[in-house]
């Protein structure tokens, strides 16, 4: 069994690219983006629990 291609969706907004990219069989395990609002919102009602997105700004580099 092949595993799951992975993306990590950066500027990832609330997260539509994971969403469709999730749908075509990817697995993101998470986002990053400097908006905060999105960055919380990121992973709230999907059907996957991929992982949490966090805010860029004061994220180590």
């Amino acid at each position: 069994m092949v595993a799951a291609p992975k993306c990590l969706d950066l500027f990832s907004g609330i997260g539509g690219l994971s969403i469709g990219l999730e749908r075509a069989g990817f697995h993101s395990p998470g986002g990053v983006d400097v908006w905060d609002d999105a960055a919380k919102t990121f992973g709230a009602g999907r059907e996957s629990s991929s992982g949490p997105s966090c805010p860029a700004r004061g994220t180590p580099a």
